[in-house]
């Protein structure tokens, strides 16, 4: 289990890189860390501690970055079961903050507050995009990933 410390450094890498891929200058997000809201804060610290959940779902763990799996890849399956996981942990921590379904975006509606399979392609790959991002992320914060016992092989 991640100590707070850690959550607390991924979250920070996770913040990062959405103002890598975002710009700097777009919407309330666009902020330094310290300078983000609670609720922000709360839901990057929430993504990056649903990272050990994940991965414990496909027969994996984190470790430090020496005791890793050095050729390490999802498989395409599970991208997929990742990329579901975590739009359902998004969707659970927006429900709690209050939000609803909305055509449009706002600070309490959202429109991708839809199960998987009513999502748009672009919404889906955000969250793909994210899973593959899961072992960068982790080696930029000094660990890695490792299949556990008896889990199926990388294919």
């Amino acid at each position: 289990m991640f100590s707070d410390e850690v959550v607390l450094r991924i979250a920070r890498r996770l913040h990062e890189r959405y103002l890598e891929l975002n710009g700097k200058t777009v919407g309330p997000s666009a902020v330094a860390w310290d300078a983000l809201s609670d609720e922000t804060r709360d839901s990057n610290l929430s993504h990056a501690a649903h990272i050990e959940t994940k991965l414990h779902a496909i027969g994996a763990e984190v470790v430090p970055r020496d005791a890793a799996d050095e050729q390490f890849a999802f498989t395409g399956a599970e991208v997929e079961q990742l990329a579901i996981m975590e739009h359902e942990r998004w969707m659970a921590n927006r429900l709690e903050h209050g939000y609803e379904r909305g055509a449009n975006r706002t600070d309490s509606t959202h429109p991708d507050l839809v199960a998987w399979e009513r999502l748009s392609a672009e919404a889906r790959k955000k969250d793909i995009d994210f899973v593959v991002y899961i072992p960068k992320l982790l080696a930029d914060c000094g660990f890695g990933i490792r299949r556990t016992e008896g889990a199926p092989p990388a294919r």
